[in-house]
């Protein structure tokens, strides 16, 4: 099975609960696998996944505003599959890169994997 690996793409945006962090915003990292079909064989470049499409997908989903990392992992994942239904699975994960927590030092995030196909 082949898997497509978009990591560590870096966006600004306004998520989060509260109302500050909507208002100041803050850096994301995006970490995407794509797991496709094992029944799809690749020999061409129209056989596998477009990853700028599946980059495109992430990119005006984080763009949108949302109170949960939850809801945006969701929606990623789901987009994705619809643009290419040989999407087997996809396993996002999403860090908030400036923790709104003080003296708190690192990142923190979500993770969803997400199967389509059983």
């Amino acid at each position: 099975m082949f898997t497509i690996h978009l990591h560590q793409l870096d966006f600004f945006g306004r998520h989060g609960f509260f109302d500050e962090e909507e208002i100041v915003g803050n850096n994301f990292e995006v970490s995407v696998d794509i797991r496709l079909d094992d029944s799809i064989s690749v020999s061409e470049l129209g056989h596998t996944l477009d990853y700028v499409s599946a980059y495109q997908v992430i990119k005006n989903e984080m763009g949108k505003t949302e109170k949960l990392l939850e809801v945006l992992c969701e929606r990623i994942c789901n987009q994705i599959h619809q643009k290419d239904h040989r999407v087997a699975s996809v396993y996002i994960s999403i860090f908030k890169k400036n923790i709104p927590i003080p003296a708190c030092i690192g990142k923190i995030g979500v993770s969803l994997t997400k199967n389509f196909i059983s």
